[in-house]
């Protein structure tokens, strides 16, 4: 009996000794599955290059170009509303409504909003130096965040300010309807012969959404197709462009959360507080999301290092010789090896 059980004890033993490596073989091959997932390998990648660190970055110069975008999109957008008919106490109205009602800071944004309308020209000016500053950082800092994602150089001085201008005047507009959407839909029921259904329930929302994800996407796609400094292939741009928008869009969502949350009653100093907090996360997401986008696009196509660089120096071989060239060598140590005998007779 005794015999039994130890041939037993020893039969469990040996067992798991047998099944502990299959396990761990089991869990190293699950282990390498896993690496090799699409998503695993965007986070990994994102990680690699320092992605929380460049986010920052970006989030840093998106935030201090949100004023010279403003001026410059108040100034434009009280001329052009006007002109469609709309009052400029509507509009300021309208946008005031998306602040805290606190401590009169929907009047105070009103008022600011009507002095823009009313000194245009000085703040389009203001807001046109604020372009060229803003738009030569913002931009640039992308380009920099890119090549470490990419593996490209920079551009010369000129170039990157120049694309730089002209992506932040695209930027500006887009972003402005990907963010304002949820402020302009409620006018369109002032233009005659626009369905009430549009404008309210569902149906007004879907149509807020979808001009948000759009506007979005167009924003990604040349972002990601223009900023980079290489040559980027629009079908691996556009899977990258689509998953920022959506991302952009549910982004923009923090803003009414504020305001709900704003409205149960806060003090001021949790006011202030909780509209700092929410401008930092949403720049900052706004970077990740950015940076991600890229990590997507330079996992699906990644980086032509190998193809690109010039191949190593290899040591020049020596020319064969012509045979003109051999027999006249030739013909030269024979006149020499003569000329050596005779003088040795002598």
């Amino acid at each position: 009996m005794i015999r039994r059980r130890a041939t037993q004890l020893c039969q469990r033993k040996a067992e798991k000794e047998v099944a502990t490596p299959k396990a761990l073989a089991r869990a190293q091959t699950l282990a390498t599955r896993a690496a090799q997932l699409f998503p695993v390998r965007v986070v990994r990648k994102f990680i690699d290059h320092g992605g929380p660190n460049q986010a920052i970055l970006i989030a840093w110069n998106a935030l201090t170009a949100v004023l010279p975008i403003g001026l410059a999109l108040a100034a434009i957008l009280g001329l052009i509303l006007n002109r469609a008919g709309f009052s400029g106490a509507t509009v300021a109205e309208r946008m005031g409504s998306f602040f805290p009602n606190d401590l009169g800071t929907q009047q105070a944004i009103i008022d600011g909003l009507n002095s823009l309308q009313q000194q245009a020209g000085l703040f389009a000016l203001l807001a046109l130096l604020g372009f060229l500053w803003t738009g030569s950082n913002l931009f640039g800092a992308m380009e920099a965040v890119f090549a470490g994602v990419f593996d490209t150089p920079s551009r010369p001085f000129l170039k990157q300010k120049l694309m730089a201008v002209v992506m932040m005047a695209i930027f500006a507009v887009l972003a402005f309807l990907a963010i304002g959407t949820s402020a302009l839909l409620p006018l369109l029921d002032q233009i005659p012969g626009i369905p009430i259904s549009l404008t309210k329930g569902d149906t007004g929302s879907l149509l807020q959404i979808a001009v948000g994800v759009v506007s979005g996407f167009v924003l990604f796609f040349v972002i990601y197709q223009v900023v980079p400094n290489r040559r980027q292939r629009p079908s691996r741009v556009l899977p990258a462009a689509l998953l920022a928008a959506v991302a952009f869009e549910l982004l923009t969502r923090l803003w009414p959360i504020y305001i709900d949350f704003n409205k149960a009653g806060l003090n001021r100093f949790g006011s202030q507080f909780a509209l700092l907090f929410i401008l930092l996360a949403f720049f900052y997401f706004l970077g990740v999301i950015t940076v991600l986008g890229a990590d997507i696009i330079a996992v699906i196509d990644p980086p032509r290092r190998a193809a690109d660089e010039a191949p190593a120096e290899t040591p020049a071989r020596p020319k064969p010789m012509g045979r003109i060239r051999r027999t006249a060598l030739g013909a030269a140590a024979l006149l020499i090896g003569v000329a050596a005998g005779r003088r040795l007779r002598a």
